[in-house]
């Protein structure tokens, strides 16, 4: 994988009692990806988010750590923020990929491990870490099921989304993340969703990997799902996105 080099993407919010152990581990893993980075958006923290951002950046393992601040709390602004600092600092890149999943790494290296296989050669542009892949391992109650499979069924519907899982980790080679990033336009939880289908309209095939839920996503009441609430918005973004 000499050819391939990684930028992750995590989107910092109130995390400032897990971000300095989660970015040591994930630097580990990546020491052995050269050129690989590690970027830390924080978004609208409460906490001292930020300041841990600043305590970590330089160099960690050999992994260079980036922080940003974007004032904005949101998961679609922290993504977007990342994508553009991306951007800007490597261009339309054949091969450097930026890796977009949460700060709680929640499959762990799985999505990494599985996806790595996929990135060099230059034949994929776009893989993701799909709890939807028939060799996961991800089940998380019964509720997020019946929701997973209703939000899935209503992507087919409404926007012809061929991906099983829009919400999970996403590897994007950055020249195509040049062409699709600065077209989204959502910037809370849809903006992976509006991502995945930018790319399926580039004509671009999204490969998905099989991926192992950690046992901390199971917790409960560790969801902010609110299932109704969601929905709603959920349905409305889809509407608004075919729409346009």
């Amino acid at each position: 994988m000499s050819d391939v080099a990684l930028s992750y993407v995590l989107p910092v919010h109130n995390d400032a009692n897990v971000l300095e152990r989660n970015v040591d581990k994930l630097a580990r893993r990546l020491s052995r990806v050269p050129l690989s980075e590690i970027v830390l958006v924080e978004n609208g923290s409460r906490d001292a988010s930020w300041e841990v951002c600043e305590q970590l950046a330089g160099d960690r393992h050999g992994v260079r750590v980036l922080p940003f601040r974007e004032p904005n709390a949101g998961l679609g602004y922290a993504y977007a923020r990342g994508v553009k600092e991306l951007v800007d600092r490597h261009g339309p890149s054949h091969t450097r990929w930026a890796f977009l999943t949460g700060t709680d790494l929640p499959f762990e290296f799985t999505d990494l491990d599985n996806a790595l296989p996929h990135l060099g050669g230059g034949r994929t542009r776009a893989v993701a870490g799909s709890k939807a892949h028939r060799r996961s391992d991800a089940w998380a109650g019964a509720q997020r099921y019946v929701m997973s499979i209703a939000y899935r069924n209503a992507r087919r519907a409404i926007l012809g989304m061929r991906i099983g899982d829009s919400q999970g980790s996403f590897a994007l080679r950055l020249d195509l993340l040049a062409t699709v990033g600065p077209l989204v336009r959502s910037r809370d939880f849809f903006y992976t969703t509006e991502l995945a289908y930018l790319v399926e309209k580039e004509g671009e095939p999204i490969v998905e990997v099989p991926v192992v839920l950690e046992a901390h996503q199971l917790v409960r009441g560790n969801s902010t799902i609110k299932p109704l609430r969601d929905a709603r918005r959920m349905l409305t973004q889809m509407v608004e996105l075919r729409r346009r």
